[in-house]
């Protein structure tokens, strides 16, 4: 994620306050059963109906995070993402997914780190979603790249 990627940044900004709330974020998933070493029933749905399938293309996409996102994470952050964007001169942070199309499949399946790893065939696009390529060489499945 994000914030984990920034955190020795946002730690030294913020002070305390991000390892407060990671540890609450953490607390939060554990009382409420939030599991993050195995799929969701989406993700394993999907998985076992197209784990076997070939991987033809693999695309990364990214989306740049909403305004609103941007300014939830800064509030709780007390402006700490905010200054940690300005002194690593990023324009944005982005959400970012992996785009496979599997032989034979129509619709292809994305592959996200969210709260854990999600395997789905939606994905929202928008206007400012940017894509690259991602060279596969040789042949894997779904179940494999996981």
């Amino acid at each position: 994620m994000v914030l984990e990627t920034l955190e020795p940044e946002i730690t030294r900004i913020g002070g305390s306050l991000f390892q407060k709330l990671k540890q609450g974020w953490n607390s939060a998933k554990e009382f409420f059963g939030v599991n993050t070493k195995n799929f969701n029933k989406t993700s394993q749905r999907t998985i076992n109906e197209l784990g076997n399938k070939q991987i033809t293309q693999l695309k990364v996409a990214r989306t740049p995070l909403s305004k609103s996102i941007n300014r939830l994470l800064n509030v709780l952050s007390l402006g700490a993402t905010k200054r940690a964007k300005q002194k690593l001169k990023y324009h944005s942070f982005y959400h970012l997914a992996l785009v496979a199309k599997l032989n034979g499949v129509d619709k292809p399946v994305v592959i996200e780190k969210n709260e854990a790893v999600n395997v789905d065939r939606s994905f929202p696009v928008n206007n400012l979603t940017q894509f690259m390529d991602v060279p596969v060489s040789s042949k894997i499945t779904l179940s494999e790249i996981l």
